[in-house]
């Protein structure tokens, strides 16, 4: 049974109940899903995929992973063929007509007013008597039709130049290219012409015996190219027919005898391929083809000539490190599996940084992330993962109680091997090695809690390291510190601004308040996580603050806030629908003068991240482990008595005094713990 591969953003697929029943439809959904009945019911699959890579990822991921090798036909198109082939299903209904590489588009754009008669008799004028519809030509160096200028195909090539250099001499773009997807004996037949042919809108069919002719490990290498820069996927659209079979055409160098019909003769008499070309229509054509060769060659010097002005330019910097991430995921996999890395968050805030240590660390591996959920939503969790990366080879979460006590019967949700894995509890490490056998095993900072574990325990692996924002804390630790990219954390957070509703504070000197969490062990009204606050706030109502209380997501306190003496005071109730503070304070950066909480992993972060002074209240918290972490806390923040009698202009001042006085003593204390 033939097939139909939809690659769908937010199109509509109205006309899916219109393809003809001998097709097996597969829908790729990017977009917002899929709700009509009528769709649904006459979809075979509706499969919801990652807004990455346009449909070149989407007909790799179904070659990949939906292989079939036999005579039948599947066809792949966007979610809207219309634009390009505006008699799309009539083309469906006459499959059998099709040659084994079909291409299934005839035009750049549709106009939308051309009445459906007249549509209907360019079609039967393009069947006669066999279907046959042109596919167009293009330059295998300047990736632009000879017959007009097209600046998006020329940019193609010019961005793909800029990232690996001109061609080699003997080489072209599209030769260049096919060999990095590790098709070299295409890559000869491309080097030994001048142009290609492809099929606007990257719409084709072709049977699925020639689907399976291309090697899997290059299938896996092109897939990793479409997942990397944009320039990929237009490289790959102008590609298709090649991939399959077709000719490229004039040979370089080459003559076209004046009694022979020329490509572009053959490719253009669709209506009587039998008629034989008057001697001015064979002139007329070997002219047209040299003026073909003289634009083809002129493009060639002028895209040399950009690229020695751009040589020039001192000023211009390659991103080195995209280049060398990409340029890794098209030529260097090894094999058909690349190393797999496992990423073990506690929620939100070390799923944020997993993200920073998978980016940081480059893209060569696949990148799993597993959310142990505890007192949060998995879906809520599963969202901000995708929202800090869009690389995840794929996320779980596991319940607290089943990762943490009642974890006898816990195994790998993933279902394959990993080669490293990073966590954030040194206490776990052997249950993490029973249950992920891997070569290498690091541990990332989760909040003050990893600090803490970090001072205490004992490493005899040199190899192993530990990931923190503020490596200096744990530098009396017996493991080996590596900071994290605080740089590049600031920019995945500062992606999930928009995904959130984050107030916007009016006025410019304002203080942040952390009510602190509520241990799952101590049976506590929700009012202990602020009720400290209460002085600290007073005071610097006094001195003219706005002070904004953010409650602690695991202690809401929506029924409390308003009857409470921090309200009575004037503190407001700082409500945002985002996980995390973080967003919060990047959407107002240059309004907060300050960060205050009894207890808050925050506060450690706030002046090396936001560049926003921290304070500490001193007060008793609730059990042990919250004292432990306090005092690791207070040693690196200063006391909010310190604001007393400040202004806004004085507090940075205070809070870089008490940094040069105290950053020595953070490690005495670490050898004390």
């Amino acid at each position: 049974m033939n097939s139909i591969v939809i690659a769908r953003y937010n199109e509509s697929l109205d006309w899916v109940v219109n393809i003809p029943s001998d097709f097996e439809i597969y829908i790729y959904n990017k977009g917002v899903p899929v709700s009509d009945a009528r769709i649904i019911d006459r979809a075979d699959h509706i499969i919801d995929r990652q807004n990455v890579g346009r449909e070149s990822e989407t007909y790799i991921h179904h070659m990949l992973t939906k292989p079939r090798k036999d005579n039948s036909f599947t066809v792949f198109t966007q979610g809207d063929p219309f634009t390009h082939s505006p008699d799309f299903l009539p083309l469906l209904q006459n499959w059998r007509q099709w040659d084994s590489l079909q291409p299934l588009s005839w035009q750049w754009q549709s106009d939308h007013n051309i009445p459906p008669a007249t549509l209907l008799a360019e079609y039967e004028r393009r069947l006669g008597g066999r279907l046959r519809v042109r596919p167009e030509r293009f330059s295998l160096s300047s990736w632009s039709p000879p017959d007009f200028i097209d600046e998006g195909a020329l940019a193609t090539s010019r961005d793909y130049c800029e990232l690996h250099g001109s061609p080699r001499e003997g080489e072209n773009v599209a030769s260049d290219f096919l060999r990095k997807c590790g098709l070299d004996e295409l890559a000869d037949k491309a080097s030994a012409h001048s142009f290609g042919v492809f099929c606007y809108g990257a719409i084709f069919a072709v049977r699925n015996d020639l689907i399976a002719n291309w090697p899997r490990q290059s299938l896996e290498i092109t897939y990793q190219a479409t997942l990397g820069r944009a320039v990929y996927g237009y490289m790959l659209e102008r590609m298709w027919l090649h991939f399959f079979g077709a000719e490229f055409d004039t040979p370089v160098a080459s003559r076209v005898p004046a009694e022979q019909p020329l490509p572009r003769q053959a490719a253009v008499e669709l209506d009587d391929p039998k008629a034989e070309p008057s001697m001015v229509e064979r002139d007329d054509d070997i002219v047209s083809f040299q003026v073909e060769e003289l634009r083809d060659t002129a493009e060639k010097l002028r895209i040399e000539i950009s690229e020695l002005r751009e040589a020039l330019k001192t000023q211009a910097v390659l991103d080195q490190r995209a280049i060398h991430d990409v340029a890794s995921a098209i030529r260097n996999i090894p094999g058909v599996v690349r190393p797999k890395r496992l990423f073990i968050s506690t929620g939100y805030f070390a799923t944020a940084v997993a993200a920073t240590l998978a980016s940081q660390q480059g893209t060569a591996t696949d990148d799993y992330l597993l959310i142990t959920i505890d007192r949060q939503a998995a879906e809520g969790n599963t969202q901000w993962a995708y929202q800090m990366s869009d690389r995840w080879a794929a996320v779980h979460t596991v319940g607290h109680h089943e990762y943490y006590e009642n974890n006898a019967g816990f195994s790998n949700p993933f279902n394959c091997n990993f080669d490293e894995v990073y966590s954030s509890h040194f206490h776990m490490a052997g249950f993490v090695r029973h249950k992920f056998p891997a070569s290498r095993y690091a541990f990332y900072e989760e909040g003050l809690s990893t600090y803490s574990q970090a001072l205490n325990v004992r490493v005899q692996d040199n190899n192993t390291r530990f990931y923190a924002l503020s490596p200096k804390i744990a530098r009396a630790a017996s493991i080996v510190s590596q900071p994290v990219d605080v740089k590049l954390l600031t920019q995945l957070l500062e992606k999930s601004i928009n995904c959130y509703s984050i107030p916007i504070f009016e006025k410019p000197h304002n203080i942040v308040m952390l009510a602190m969490g509520i241990p799952p062990n101590i049976a506590a009204s929700p009012s202990h996580s602020f009720e400290a606050c209460e002085p600290a706030a007073k005071m610097l109502r006094a001195a003219g603050f706005d002070v904004w209380l953010k409650p602690h997501p695991r202690a809401p306190i929506d029924d409390l806030f308003g009857n409470s003496s921090l309200a009575a005071a004037g503190v407001r109730l700082l409500e945002t629908d985002a996980p995390l503070i973080e967003p919060v304070i990047l959407a107002n950066r240059q309004a907060i003068s300050a960060v205050v909480s009894v207890y808050s992993s925050f506060l450690v972060h706030s002046y090396p991240l936001f560049d926003i002074p921290a304070f500490r209240i001193r007060s008793p918290v609730m059990d042990r482990m919250q004292a432990i972490w306090k005092s690791l806390q207070d040693s690196s923040v200063p006391d909010v008595d310190m604001l007393l009698g400040a202004t806004p202009d004085s507090i940075p001042s205070i809070a870089r005094s008490f940094h040069n006085t105290s950053v020595n003593q953070i490690g005495k204390l670490g050898r004390r713990m």
